[in-house]
């Protein structure tokens, strides 16, 4: 990888938005039940963003996943920068099968087991979403999430018990609240949907 600086790589790579129908319709949904965000102005209680992504024309090198992952969050801009730690905290988050991303998902999306705002119910419609949202991304895809399933299997349900790698929601965002996430990448998709609890 050349020894380049984080803003020179940013002119490597163009991320642009995902505008099938099926995409739209993903976004559009978790959008209509999302709420307010009170640690916010902006954000709301859930979120995804979804983008294709290529390099320019005359690198022939791929970008490292974690500086991609960087790469993609900045772009996002505002209102999601503004509330973004300096140095998002993901050279930890672990590494998930698509089994378990899909456990993974429908947790998130009925109000995990950190406080998180409830996004769907019954689960079954947070089951669907996830199915879809899968098969939009197609494979291969690396997911990597903000939480890891938790040591102790006797206390808890195995497919159930997860907690936040900092335990304090900082992560990604600067907010005195529990938030949980998921990104992914495919061979030319990234995207990332979050959810931010309400303690």
């Amino acid at each position: 990888m050349l020894n380049i600086k984080f803003e020179e790589k940013l002119e490597l790579i163009k991320f642009y938005h995902c505008q099938e129908e099926e995409a739209l319709k993903l976004k559009q949904e978790i959008d209509e039940e999302a709420c307010e965000n009170y640690d916010t102005d902006y954000l709301s209680s859930v979120f995804l963003e979804m983008r294709y992504f290529s390099y320019v024309e005359d690198y022939k090198e791929k970008l490292d996943n974690i500086t991609l992952i960087n790469l993609f969050l900045k772009s996002l801009g505002e209102p999601y920068t503004k509330y973004m730690v300096n140095e998002p905290y993901v050279e930890h988050w672990q590494k998930l099968d698509r089994l378990n991303v899909r456990l993974r998902l429908i947790s998130l999306l009925t109000g995990g087991t950190s406080g998180l705002t409830l996004v769907f119910y019954p689960t079954s419609v947070a089951e669907n979403f996830a199915d879809r949202l899968l098969a939009y991304i197609g494979e291969p895809t690396i997911f990597l999430a903000s939480m890891f399933q938790d040591l102790f299997p006797p206390q808890f349900p195995k497919t159930g018990s997860y907690t936040t790698l900092s335990g304090s929601g900082y992560d990604l965002f600067r907010f005195p609240c529990t938030s949980e996430g998921i990104i992914f990448i495919s061979e030319n998709k990234i995207g990332i949907l979050w959810c931010f609890g309400c303690d």
